[in-house]
C-alpha cells in the first residue's frame, strides 16, 4: 500500500523531506481516503443563536486553543496535555433554512446601515461548546445534542456590516450554529 510520502512527490523526492520546493500533487489511491460518513444521531440541522449566547463559545475557543499551543503569534512552547479531545472534522447542516436565514440577516443589516459604501460580509468564527451554552434552557438543545456537542469545536456564521475603511459598523444580533458535528 502507498504511504503519504509516496503520494506527494517533489521531483521524485518525498514531500515530507523537501519542504521548500514546489509540490506536485499526484492522484491519491482511493484506499487511503476514508469513506465519507454522516451522523444522523442526534439530528441537528443548524439554527440561529443569539450572538450574546454564542460569544462565550467564541471566546472559549481561543482559550482552549492556547492550551493546545495555538497562539496568535508563533513561538516556542512547552505544552503538556492531560487528555485528548474529540476531533471535529466537519459540520453538517440543512442548506435551505440556512440560505433563507443568511439572506434575511444580510437584508436587515443593509437596511439598518442605510445608503452609502457599506459592505456586508459573513465571517466564519470558531467556537468551543461550553457547558453554560449547552445547558442554557433558552437554546433548547436536546439531551442527545448536548452530549454530542459537549467539549467540541463548532463554527458560527457571523454577518457584519463594514464601511469603506473596513471598520465594523454593526453585526447581526444572532449568528448561525451549523450544529451537526462530524464524526
Amino acid at each position: 500500500m502507498e504511504t503519504i510520502k509516496e503520494i506527494y512527490k517533489i521531483n521524485e523526492t518525498p514531500a515530507i523531506s523537501a519542504v521548500k520546493r514546489p509540490v506536485e500533487i499526484v492522484n491519491i489511491d482511493s484506499r487511503l481516503v476514508p469513506k465519507m460518513s454522516f451522523r444522523e444521531d442526534p439530528p441537528s440541522i443548524g439554527k440561529p443563536i443569539p450572538y450574546s449566547k454564542a460569544e462565550q463559545c467564541i471566546l472559549a475557543y481561543s482559550a482552549v486553543m492556547k492550551l493546545h499551543g495555538f497562539e496568535e503569534t508563533e513561538g516556542d512552547i512547552n505544552v503538556v496535555l492531560g487528555r485528548s479531545r474529540k476531533i471535529t472534522v466537519a459540520e453538517q447542516f440543512s442548506g435551505t433554512p440556512f440560505a433563507r436565514w443568511i439572506d434575511y440577516v444580510h437584508s436587515v443589516l443593509e437596511n439598518e446601515q442605510g445608503p452609502g459604501p457599506v459592505k456586508i460580509v459573513t465571517k466564519l468564527m470558531f467556537g468551543f461548546y461550553t457547558d453554560g451554552f449547552l445547558d442554557d434552557p433558552d437554546l433548547e438543545f436536546s439531551p442527545a445534542e448536548r452530549e454530542n456537542k459537549r467539549g467540541r469545536i463548532t463554527v458560527f456564521i457571523v454577518p457584519v456590516a463594514l464601511d469603506a475603511s473596513k471598520k465594523i459598523l454593526g453585526a447581526a444580533s444572532e449568528v448561525y450554529d451549523f450544529g451537526s458535528l462530524q464524526p
